[in-house]
């Protein structure tokens, strides 16, 4: 509308601009105030947004420093919590201060104490000494008084033996007066080595003290500078909200000037509605006119339109007859050939009868002859021999190979394993090293104390000497002289051997340190021998690729020369068939048509080959493909990674302010900008009030130069001091009071001058360290555009590489297609639904992982998919069965193997020395194939074990408590075996349910009577008869040592069997079972299949509830474990309350009774834990306190 509008204006004449019709004078002058007015719009349109935006960077500045102080305030607040826990670690230092100065002062006291001691045994010391001098004396005047009495005796013989007996008795007082010596030397050795550790203690002690007064000094001035700085920031954000009053003030003025200005808008938005109203009537006008031209237009196009489709059609329909007349041309020329074709012909037929006739006589004769072609058939075949021979060696070279391999990594592993001996053998021998230098020690000691000894003895020989001299006569000392020199004797030959056994010594510790040395030699050669043989690894690894590679490349090359060889032995065939058809002289139709029957065939070969090379060249292509969308995905993976790195990197920088959305380079990059215009804004300022100080500064100072000027001019006119008027000396002081305010005023300027550098270097350096992360933030955006770029690039390349392979895989499909269409043959159909089988099955098993991994991340879907998997016969792929390990079963060391039976094994893995395994069997009751876990722990091979039975919950197999539950380490450590079925009969025939809580998966362990579960649900009598018999029969298990548990169906099976059947089993427990059934809708739906609806039916219901069973229980003594989380979203359908309180019922009537022991009745203890589900995380948790409590009951009792 608007371009038609501008035309018509245009043809009135009306091109420069908006024009009223200019018939007045008035009109002129509205036309020209209209002009003014809209300039005056425009002008005031882009003040307005000019101010809209100054309010709203106002506003965005005015949020910035809300949450500017906001954070000031968190961290006013943390550095007021910080003052606190300063003040309390002060507190505790202080503390710690005066414990430390009691510890000194304790210590103090003790050294007093142990001084005075020293003191006393000194001074005891000391008397000893001195009573050791006094007896040498004593012993001398008795030596003197003995030679006296020698003299005497030599009178009187019973002289002698009192001297004797005298003698003996001052020998007996000596020696003990010397073993008293050497208690008294030891115990002063004892109380030096005390008060050296004593002493060495108090040193530690001050040591730990100064480091912590330092340490405490160090934290001090660190808080002092935390405190500096705390204050300046203060300082700064009391500038910063001076600085956003001065803004509000700006805005509250702007907010006025905007208001005139939107006064004066109204009033000409007012004048200008008139003018419109007024310039709709002239449009109004305007539109007719443009509507009566744009039908015109549209009648004129239609007419030139028409004329142009009648030109087209007169043009194809001359073309038309002219071909006409040409194709009538050539068909009477081709009548004419044919006829003259069809003559010659004739003639031709009429000849080669005749010639026929005479070549089936010559064909009689060369049908005897024979070509010898085994001499070329022989060279194919040697030459094929060849290469399965070339085959053959590659193969045995690999294997070769792959010996070596295996023989190096078992020597490697060999010698780490030396090294590991020999590294303990070495902390050994340095361990004898320290005891031989301890014991070297003590002998050192023990020497010289027997030095000491062996002085004291020479020191007492030289005496007897003297006195054997003197005494030569008598008998008596003769004795005594020989009885000292054996004495001497012995002591001697000790010596010699503490000598040798120190020498000995001495050189078992030199051959200890050569065989060190020797070890760490051996130990350095190993090392180099190790990366030796690394390297030799990596070689045979590499050549073992280069091997494969060439294998490749030479089957490639055998499967193009067989099909060269194929070729061959087709052309020798037709050669041969050839020569036996065709003489020499044959040269008629017959020899024509062998010869296209020839030309087909070998062309029927060459497609057959053609088509070989083309399913080679496809598989190829798929192989390409597959490693093509494996490249994909991993780069399709980087890709993500980044992406994560990318989301991470935002995450960090945290979510705008404004609109809650992340944070991006552009706006970290505006704000940037916004905060260096604040900056900028307060530093203008800044240099303005600096400015203005300076001024005033200088300002001051001419002041104060004329006042001094005035001072000196004062002071030469001034007086003596007593011809001074007082009217003078208060003018004075009035002068050097204003001095003295200028003075202050000047400081005070300059104090703020200083402060205002200071906040202007502070606030560059801020700009500095923004620009520098800005720069960082860039080059990191830089580089991420970089790595997103490459990868963009190599995944459009991929993406090319893989348009192209599908491109060659289509022309192939293609050639396929058209050689079928050509052959007729069935063999590509097949090839192509083999194909599409295959890509089928590659899809389904991915899409089973995926589930697999569904079920794995989201355990509580686990049931609802299981149960519409196993109602389309699908079963997800389980770890257990995809790994089968080739060592033989643990129970062939106790009786023949279960594989020997109607049973077979799934699988074998080792776990915790242990081995779990899962067999399969034909079951006798359930009429089908059932699969059960065992795990046998190490102690299995050498005795007989307790047993444990698991039974699972609704929808669960026996694979998932083996994979979930842990309970293989438990069951190893406590030396336990464990045994878990399948939760219900499975298979093709038996009977199931759309629904994941009846049929199969979900048994309820009951025995059915219904049709049609009656024939395959008895799980009853399969888990108390038919399993446990097997178990016995096959596995070392002790028959008098069985306990069972269960999980929620399976916990209720669980301990009904075990109240069903009272002594079977020794204990029982469950976790979150359903204690109730006959009460919760899981329970009423399965019994009511199972067992029936009507009221006979009720007590069998009865028959299969625990509640009901435990208050008729009358058994031996039962312990009953449950444990059950509290967050479980079944918990009002498993109802533990109420087997607790029939529990309660049951032993409160055994206990009236008189046989009311700890041999019968029946104990449930229930744990309820916060937290934990129904999953088997919580099995997981505390499945070790279920093997504890089995424990107690099953273990050691026969």
């Amino acid at each position: 509308m608007k371009g038609s509008i501008e035309e018509i204006l245009n043809e009135l004449g009306w091109d420069n601009g908006f024009r009223i019709p200019v018939s007045n004078e008035d009109n002129k002058l509205l036309e020209e105030k209209i002009q003014r007015n809209i300039k005056l719009k425009n002008n005031l349109h882009q003040d307005l947004v000019i101010t809209e935006d100054r309010i709203k960077s106002i506003d965005d500045y005015l949020k910035n420093i809300k949450i500017q102080h906001n954070e000031n305030q968190k961290l006013i607040t943390a550095y007021l919590s910080q003052i606190d826990a300063e003040k309390n670690l002060n507190k505790i230092a202080e503390n710690e201060d005066i414990s430390i100065n009691q510890e000194i002062k304790n210590f103090e006291k003790e050294k007093l104490e142990i001084n005075e001691k020293i003191l006393y045994f000194n001074n005891e010391i000391d008397k000893l000494n001195i009573k050791i001098d006094k007896s040498k004396i004593t012993v001398l005047l008795d030596k003197t008084k003995l030679l006296q009495i020698e003299q005497d005796l030599n009178r009187d013989e019973d002289n002698e033996k009192i001297l004797n007996k005298y003698m003996q008795l001052d020998k007996k007082k000596w020696k003990e007066l010397e073993l008293k010596r050497q208690k008294l030397t030891s115990d002063l050795e004892l109380y030096k080595g005390s008060m050296d550790k004593l002493l060495n203690e108090i040193r530690e002690l001050e040591i730990v003290l100064d480091r912590t007064s330092k340490f405490y000094v160090q934290s001090l001035e660190e808080r002092r500078q935390l405190i500096d700085r705390w204050t300046q920031s203060v300082e700064v954000l009391k500038q910063r909200d001076n600085g956003i009053q001065e803004t509000i003030r700006e805005i509250e003025i702007l907010k006025n000037i905007s208001r005139d200005q939107m006064n004066i808008l109204d009033e000409s938005e007012e004048f200008l509605q008139v003018q419109l109203n007024n310039n709709r009537n002239i449009e109004y006008t305007i539109k007719s006119m443009e509507k009566k031209l744009f039908f015109d237009k549209e009648e004129h196009r239609k007419i030139v339109n028409n004329i142009a489709i009648f030109e087209t059609e007169y043009k194809t329909r001359k073309k038309s007859l002219q071909e006409f007349s040409r194709k009538i041309q050539q068909l009477n020329n081709d009548i004419k050939i044919t006829n003259n074709n069809i003559i010659m012909k004739n003639k031709k037929i009429h000849d080669c009868k005749k010639q026929i006739d005479d070549l089936k006589i010559f064909i009689n004769d060369i049908d005897n002859k024979s070509l010898n072609t085994d001499d070329r058939v022989k060279q194919l075949e040697s030459m094929i021999e060849n290469e399965e021979k070339q085959k053959v060696l590659i193969k045995r070279e690999k294997k070769r190979l792959q010996d070596l391999i295996l023989r190096w990594t078992n020597n490697i592993i060999e010698f780490e394993n030396e090294k590991k001996i020999i590294n303990i053998q070495k902390i050994s021998e340095y361990k004898k090293i320290e005891i031989f230098s301890l014991n070297k020690m003590k002998e050192e000691k023990k020497l010289n104390e027997k030095y000491n000894i062996i002085r004291n003895l020479d020191i007492e020989i030289q005496k007897c000497e003297i006195y054997l001299n003197k005494n030569n006569n008598n008998e008596t000392d003769k004795s005594d002289l020989e009885r000292k020199k054996k004495i001497i004797e012995q002591l001697e030959k000790t010596m010699a051997d503490k000598l040798s056994i120190n020498k000995l010594l001495q050189n078992h510790i030199l051959n200890l340190q050569k065989d060190i040395r020797k070890i760490q030699n051996n130990l350095n050669n190993d090392n180099e021998e190790l990366l030796i043989l690394k390297n030799k690894k990596q070689n045979l690894s590499s050549l073992i690729e280069g091997g494969e590679k060439q294998l490749k490349i030479y089957q490639n090359l055998n499967e193009e020369k067989q099909v060269a060889e194929n070729i061959l032995l087709l052309r020798v065939t037709q050669a041969e068939k050839m020569m036996k058809n065709i003489g020499n002289k044959l040269y008629n139709l017959e020899l024509y048509r062998l010869q296209i029957d020839a030309a087909m065939k070998e062309r029927m070969a060459e497609i057959k080959v053609q088509k070989e090379a083309l399913n080679i060249e496809k598989r190829l292509a798929l192989n390409e493909c597959s490693e093509l969308k494996s490249t994909i995905v991993d780069k399709n993976t980087q890709i993500q990674h980044l992406q994560l790195r990318y989301n991470n990197v935002i995450t960090t920088l945290g979510n705008n302010e404004y609109d809650g959305e992340p944070m991006t380079t552009t706006f970290i990059k505006i704000k940037n900008a916004q905060e260096k215009y604040s900056l900028q804004q307060q530093g203008d300022k800044l240099d303005e009030t600096i400015r203005k100080t300076e001024q005033e500064i200088c300002s001051l100072e001419n002041t104060l130069r004329i006042v001094n000027a005035c001072n000196d001019k004062y002071k030469n006119t001034l007086q003596p001091l007593n011809n001074s008027n007082e009217n003078d000396i208060n003018e004075e002081k009035k002068i050097n009071q204003d001095m003295l305010i200028a003075i202050e005023n000047l400081k005070i300027q300059k104090n703020k001058f200083e402060i205002i550098e200071n906040e202007l270097q502070l606030l560059k350096n801020n700009e500095n360290i923004f620009n520098d992360n800005l720069s960082k933030l860039e080059d990191e955006k830089e580089l991420k555009n970089q790595n997103i770029y490459d990868l963009d690039k190599q995944i459009f390349d991929q993406i090319e590489k893989i348009l192209r392979a599908d491109k060659s895989l289509k022309k192939l499909y293609k050639d396929i297609q058209l050689m079928y269409e050509n052959s007729n043959s069935n063999i590509i159909l097949l090839q192509e639904k083999d194909i599409a089988t295959r890509e089928l099955q590659e899809q389904n098993n991915l899409a089973i992982h995926r589930i697999t991994e569904f079920i794995i991340r989201h355990v509580e879907a686990e049931i609802y998919v299981k149960k519409l998997l196993t109602n389309k016969n699908i079963s997800i792929p389980c770890v257990q069965y995809l790994k089968s390990s080739p060592s033989p079963s643990l129970c062939e060391s106790f009786k023949p193997s279960i594989a020997s039976s109607s049973s077979s094994r799934i699988s074998n893995n080792k776990a915790f020395k242990g081995w779990q395994k899962v067999f399969s069997h034909e079951s006798s009751e359930l009429k089908c194939k059932m699969n059960f876990g065992i795990y046998l722990p190490q102690q299995a091979e050498t005795s007989k074990l307790p047993v444990i039975y698991f039974l699972s919950g609704l929808t669960c197999t026996e694979a998932n408590f083996i994979q979930k539950s842990g309970i293989q380490k438990y069951a190893s450590d406590y030396g336990v075996i464990i045994v878990n079925p399948d939760t219900s009969p499975r298979g093709e025939g038996i009977p199931d349910d759309s629904e994941y809580d009846f049929g199969i998966g979900a048994s309820f362990y009951v025995d059915a009577i219904q049709e049609p579960w009656k024939e395959n649900f008895k799980m009853y009598t399969y888990i108390t008869k038919e399993l446990r018999g097997l178990i016995n029969r096959e596995f070392p298990v002790s028959t008098s040592q069985q306990s069972i548990m269960g999980h929620s169906m399976g916990g209720h099976g669980a301990i009904m069997i075990a109240l069903k059947n009272p002594g079977m089993f020794k204990s029982v427990s469950a976790f979150a079972p359903i204690c109730n059934p006959i009460e919760c809708p899981w329970g009423k739906k399965a019994f009511g299949g199972y067992l029936g609806t009507d009221k006979d039916s009720m007590s069998l219901w009865k028959g299969y509830d625990s509640t009901y069973l435990a208050k008729k229980y009358n058994g031996p003594f039962l312990d009953i474990l449950i444990d059950q989380g509290k967050k479980d979203s079944f918990i009002e359908q498993l109802m533990p309350d109420k087997l607790v309180a029939a529990s309660k019922s049951s032993s409160s009537s055994s206990s009236s009774s008189k046989s009311s022991s700890k041999t019968k009745g029946l104990t449930v203890t229930l744990r309820n834990h916060d937290g934990y589900d129904h999953s088997y995380f919580f099995i997981s948790t505390f499945i070790k306190d279920h093997i504890k409590h089995h424990i107690k009951y099953i273990k050691n009792k026969k």
